[in-house]
């Protein structure tokens, strides 16, 4: 996912020192993602799926206010600026999906396998009623339905894509990434496509 790394942490080299860290996001996708959520590649072709028992580090979570506050206030200087915007998108998805695995309290009754069943079940409902999820799917549809770059349109709606894999709607998820596909056939479309198929 490097893409949405780098955006998040500033660039390449804080991506990296990030990347273990984000498996509190996402844990590993199938083999041979990409990701494509704005400036530069294309989106992980796997559907993400919530880590189980982790959590995010307090340095990251702790900077994502300050990096959604500059990243609104380059989109407020220019709202034309699609790839900002979905950037903004990019950052109140985790900022989100960090705030919600911060809240969830382990229940002590249950096993492995029934608590990452109520983990997963805690963790939908949570980013279902979050404003910055929220927020991140209005601005990634807008680009999506009406953004004037093509490219763009398809990493807005592979964005959209992802937030259907948090929300565990597979059939969504594929018509967000068909979407992708139309709005910028390409062999990196096409293979996120045709992976999320298998």
């Amino acid at each position: 996912m490097r893409w949405f790394l780098e955006q998040e942490a500033g660039g390449p080299r804080a991506a990296q020192a990030v990347t273990a860290g984000r498996t509190a996001s996402f844990v590993a996708v199938i083999a041979a993602q990409v990701t494509a959520l704005a400036a530069a590649g294309l989106l992980a072709v796997g559907a993400p799926k919530l880590a189980f028992h982790i959590r995010p580090a307090a340095a990251i979570t702790d900077s994502w206010p300050a990096r959604r506050a500059e990243s609104e206030r380059r989109v407020a200087a220019d709202p034309s600026d699609a790839a900002e915007t979905l950037r903004l998108a990019a950052i109140l998805i985790s900022e989100g999906t960090s705030d919600a695995q911060r809240r969830y309290q382990r229940p002590g009754w249950a096993d492995y396998e029934e608590e990452r069943e109520h983990y997963q079940a805690y963790m939908t409902l949570a980013l279902a009623g979050s404003p910055a999820i929220a927020s991140a799917r209005s601005l990634a549809q807008e680009i999506a339905q009406s953004g004037a770059d093509p490219q763009l349109r398809a990493r807005a709606w592979e964005m959209l894509s992802v937030l259907a894999a948090l929300a565990d709607d597979r059939d969504e998820r594929l018509r967000c990434l068909e979407r992708a596909w139309k709005a910028f056939p390409c062999a990196e479309t096409r293979t996120t496509l045709e992976s999320a198929r298998n």
